[in-house]
């Protein structure tokens, strides 16, 4: 907070001020951060210069560079136990160079699609404005438009829809009815003219059959009873006795109820059925134009205001719309900078990928030369005195230095890069994706609020002062884009409340409330002489039986004549077979008259047969169409007349009165309504309604009322809700942060904790590496503390009490180090020579030489009969090189 008056001056003098002045709260605020920097610094600093210690150490043969060539009682288990920790540590500097090559590639893909993912989110966002400008559009202009269009078609056909309601309150819907009544007559008139065909036909051709058939009848008798002497005489002549025709002259007649059908079409007595009908539509016709003639008149004053109210409406959504194409302007314009940057990313960004691919790939070596060193320290054998044989365990030593080594060489570069990586991820953590996540009360976000000009989104003289920050947090709750971008200081919506009454609306409809209508006091739909006429139709159907119809039988004659006249052409054939003259003639008398029977099959019962089925429909036909829709046709005439009677008393009574009975002005408005193209309106004009208005200007006010009011809540709630924005800028998160920093800040974890690790890893492989160069085993107890202090090992083990000694004589080229007098000691005293060594040699080999004197040099810690011991150990090493001259000294 104290940097914010230098940051809003844009100062730089002033901004070094402040930071001079109040570094402390600076300073504690990112306390971790500097910690951290301060840490990986002087770890930068410091182990190079410990390598460089520990490598002069090495030269200078301490620190592990010599060692015993032997081991120590517990160096088997040291090994084994360091050996385990350090793979422990390697397994874990695995797992980080496993990450930071990982993470690497993670880092690579989401820099590459930064560009077009957020171009995406741009797009998005684009077609989101898009979309929610024609929402407004549509909503405030379009559907306007369409509740004009639609009162204006409802006056235009108030005179039909007073008609229909008037129908149905009066019950006049009869005169629907009477229309399908005469449809239906006309149905029955042809039916029953058919029907008359039909019988008069049947009749005409049965008496024609039976007389026919009666002739053939009689001469089959005479013609067979003279040949009875064959069986198939006999039998024919059974068939001839019985052949008969079917009787169609008792059908009843139709004739009567059709003169009285006929009768209802005709106009001789007065106005038939047809013309009542059409009477009574005109006297309907007439109120439909009595409506529309006075509602006509209204129809322009009524006009006009609707379109002065459509017009201020069509203002406040042309300004909303400016301040929407406005904002799209500047989320295009943004495009061009994400050209700039993609430009850059192709261009640097595999710098910096493969800059991080070199520093994975230096860990990558290093792990290399720790997994080589413990793998042969692990799996090879004890190493060679003299360097004979390779993958020993001292090539894992050396490997375990060469680790050693480049962990102090490469440790500066790795960790000065995983600082500007830190350093670079935690700002990024803090300015970008805290900032983005969460905007309520972020100072950086504070800051990008005042250097952000959002009034240039809106028109000149509108100064609503919102924030970028505001704008966030409104859509991630979901809110209206008229919420969210604030936008009652371009348009209140509110007003459009007021143009019901600003523009008098109520006032121009209420001159139709006046609206009167007249009928004839003699009004009549039918007239008493069709309705007398409908009776006698009644009466008629009911004498009538159909019954007899329904007996009808198939078939014309009992027998098929075809096949009986087949049966005679048979018989004549077996009579000309007898080859006697009388018989011959019988047979020809025979067949003439089975001719006459097929020609009476093929010409008159065919056709009376299919006249005989075609009469059964008919009547069929008939009689389900005589009953109108009902149980019977009595109940249908009767039901009619009296619906007829009841319009007709009520059209009488009330046709005169006013427009205003509530339930009717409800169904009329109801009737129009119901095929309107704007259902959503309807929908809600039921939902609001909780009572019967109690004038038509009432409903009309009502109607347009709940489209304002709808109008009014889909801007404030439900038009342009910013969940698309919410998304679109959730994903320009992902992109950012989860996609990049996110690796990136992993690049760096995983480096600093190998780095980390190398602390302990450069302990253990010197430690090892000393372990591994060990070239004998354990030789046991009493070798390894004569070693401990041995005058005839191969190092310098003069006492200090005879350094003057060495300092005063100089060395004969052939004495060695050990005996610098060139005498060669006694070392079989244990076997029974002299101990003490006193004296100087002299004959016989005894000592001359003072005991003094050499006292102080071969006396040790160490019993003197393990010396022999020693020496051999000592010549058994000694005698496995190869090509050495081996000298104790002078003989």
């Amino acid at each position: 907070p104290e940097l914010e008056p230098a940051l809003n001056s844009r100062s730089q003098s002033e901004l070094l001020d402040a930071l001079s002045t109040h570094w402390k709260p600076i300073l504690s605020h990112y306390a971790g951060v500097v910690g951290v920097a301060a840490v990986g610094l002087l770890f930068a600093v410091l182990l190079p210069l410990v390598g460089l210690f520990v490598c002069c150490c090495r030269c200078a043969g301490r620190c592990g560079a010599r060692s015993q060539p032997f081991e120590k009682k517990r160096d088997p288990c040291r090994r084994v136990t360091l050996g385990i920790f350090l793979s422990a540590i390697t397994i874990v500097i695995l797992f980080g160079v496993v990450c930071a090559f990982v993470t690497n590639e993670y880092m690579e893909d989401g820099i590459k699609q930064l560009p077009s993912r957020l171009r995406t989110g741009l797009s998005d966002t684009d077609l989101y404005l898009d979309n929610t400008n024609k929402e407004f559009t549509n909503l405030l202009v379009a559907n306007y438009e369409e509740l004009q269009s639609t009162l204006i078609t409802v006056l235009n056909n108030a005179g039909k829809t007073v008609q229909a309601q008037l129908k149905e309150a009066s019950n006049a819907t009869i005169l629907t009815n009477l229309t399908n009544l005469v449809d239906t007559l006309n149905i029955i008139k042809d039916d029953m003219s058919n029907i008359s065909y039909y019988v008069a036909t049947l009749q005409s051709n049965t008496a024609e059959l039976n007389s026919t058939l009666g002739g053939v009848k009689s001469e089959l008798e005479r013609i067979l009873a003279q040949c009875q002497v064959l069986s198939d005489c006999r039998q024919l002549l059974e068939k001839a006795k019985n052949l008969s025709a079917a009787n169609f002259d008792e059908l009843p007649s139709i004739n009567n109820s059709l003169v009285i059908v006929n009768d209802l079409f005709s106009n001789e007595d007065g106005p038939g059925l047809v013309d009542s009908i059409k009477n009574s539509q005109t006297d309907f016709e007439d109120l439909q134009k009595q409506v529309q003639e006075h509602i006509d008149d209204k129809i322009p004053e009524i006009k006009n205001t609707m379109s002065q109210a459509g017009d201020s409406i069509k203002v406040i959504a042309d300004k909303i719309s400016s301040v929407l194409n406005t904002t799209r302007a500047y989320v295009s314009s943004t495009n061009s900078y994400l050209e700039i940057g993609q430009k850059y990313i192709k261009q640097y960004s595999p710098y910096r990928y493969y800059m991080d691919v070199a520093l994975s790939s230096t860990l990558l070596l290093i792990l290399l030369c720790l997994t080589l060193g413990l793998f042969f320290g692990f799996c090879g054998k004890r190493p060679d005195e003299y360097g004979g044989d390779c993958c020993t365990r001292g090539t894992g030593a050396r490997f375990l230095i060469v680790a050693v080594v480049f962990m102090f060489l490469f440790s500066i570069f790795l960790m000065v890069a995983t600082l500007v990586h830190f350093l670079l991820g935690v700002a990024g953590e803090k300015l970008i994706c805290e900032t983005l996540k969460k905007p309520d009360n972020n100072q950086v976000l504070s800051w990008i609020d005042q250097q952000v000009n959002t009034n240039n989104l809106y028109p000149n003289g509108t100064n609503p002062n919102i924030k970028l920050s505001s704008i966030i947090i409104s859509c991630q709750t979901n809110s209206s884009l008229y919420e969210v971008m604030q936008l009652e200081h371009v348009a209140n919506i509110s007003q459009v409340s007021d143009v019901e009454t600003k523009y008098n609306i109520s006032e121009a409809i209420n001159d139709l409330k006046t609206l009167t209508f007249t009928f004839n006091a003699n009004f009549s739909i039918l007239p008493s002489a069709t309705k007398n006429k409908l009776k006698d139709l009644k009466s008629s159907f009911s004498s009538f039986n159909f019954l007899e119809f329904d007996k009808l039988q198939n078939t014309v004659v009992n027998i098929n004549l075809n096949d009986f006249a087949n049966q005679l052409d048979n018989t004549a054939k077996q009579l000309e077979d007898e080859k006697q003259p009388d018989m011959t003639q019988l047979a020809v008398q025979l067949r003439n008259q089975s001719a006459i029977l097929k020609d009476l099959q093929n010409r008159l019962v065919q056709e009376m047969t299919v006249t005989v089925q075609d009469l059964k429909n008919k009547t069929a036909a008939l009689q389900e169409d005589i009953k109108f829709n009902h149980s019977s046709l009595d109940v249908a005439i009767e039901e009619l007349i009296t619906n007829v009677e009841s319009a007709e008393d009520y059209i009488r009574q009330n046709g005169s009165n006013t427009i205003n009975n509530v339930s009717s002005v409800h169904k009329l408005i109801k009737l129009v309504f119901t095929n309107l193209p704007i259902v959503f309106y309807l929908n809600n004009f039921y939902s609001s309604i909780t009572k019967l208005v109690t004038e038509f200007l009432d409903t009309f006010v009502v109607f347009i009322r709940s489209y304002l009011n709808r109008v009014i809540d889909n801007v404030l709630h439900k038009v342009g809700l910013s969940g698309p924005l919410a998304t679109a800028y959730n994903s320009a998160i992902v992109s950012s942060c989860n996609q990049v920093l996110d690796p990136f800040n992993g690049f760096w974890a995983s480096i600093g904790w190998s780095l980390i690790l190398f602390i302990p890893a450069i302990v253990l492989c010197l430690m090892l590496a000393s372990l591994y160069n060990k070239s004998d085993p354990y030789p046991g107890p009493l070798v390894e503390s004569e070693y401990l202090y041995d005058a005839y090992a191969d190092r310098d083990n003069i006492p200090l009490a005879n350094v003057h000694d060495k300092k005063a004589h100089h060395r004969r080229y052939d004495e060695t180090y050990d005996n610098s007098t060139g005498y060669m000691g006694d070392y079989s005293a244990h076997l029974g020579r002299d101990r003490g060594g006193r004296g100087e040699r002299g004959e016989g080999g005894r000592s001359t030489t003072p005991a003094h004197q050499n006292d102080a040099r071969y006396t040790d810690m160490a019993p003197k009969y393990t010396r022999l011991g020693y020496l051999a150990w000592q010549l058994k090493r000694l005698g496995n090189f190869r090509g050495k001259k081996l000298t104790l000294g002078h003989e």
